[in-house]
Order: structure tokens, then C-alpha cells, then sequence
């Protein structure tokens, strides 16, 4: 077992966590707006495969944008309502 997988494990068993995640930050500029970005991932133990990632963008401004869970990390970027930060 990985250690990010004992991690979330841990966090069920003895926290009662449900749905845990790992979230990687990210941050850039869109539109001239500092944007941060997180990817939120579930895990390889995850009991839908076709949701274990997602990606939450907030703009400088408090816009916020998402989209669904994904098999991918690529495509929960691309299905991102970005057009919600405009």
C-alpha cells in the first residue's frame, strides 16, 4: 500500500472520512486574474474509476468554476466551465 493510500485509509478508519481526497494546488494567470486551481484525486482504490479526479478553479475575484469527476486528470481540466470565470 502506498503511502498516500495508507493515508486515506487511515483517514476512513480512524477519522471516519468518507469520499477522501488528495488536492494539489495549482496557480497562473487567466485573463490578466491570478487563478488557483486544485486537483482533487481519490485515489487508484477508488470505487468509480470514472470519478476519481476533479478540478476546482477560483479567480482572484471570487468567481468560481468546476466541473464533473473524471477518469482523468486531463479531462477534468478540460470539462471545467472555464467560460464562468469570464
Amino acid at each position: 500500500m502506498s503511502d498516500d493510500s495508507s493515508i486515506r485509509h487511515n483517514l476512513k478508519a480512524f477519522g471516519k472520512l468518507s469520499e477522501v481526497c488528495e488536492v494539489r494546488t495549482f496557480s497562473g494567470y487567466r485573463n490578466k486574474k491570478h487563478v488557483t486551481v486544485q486537483i482533487l484525486d481519490r485515489g487508484p482504490e477508488s470505487s468509480s474509476p470514472e470519478l476519481r479526479y476533479a478540478c476546482d478553479v477560483v479567480q482572484e475575484d471570487g468567481k468560481k468554476a468546476g466541473g464533473n469527476e473524471a477518469a482523468s486528470i486531463g479531462e477534468a481540466i478540460g470539462i471545467v466551465h472555464w467560460e464562468e470565470l469570464d
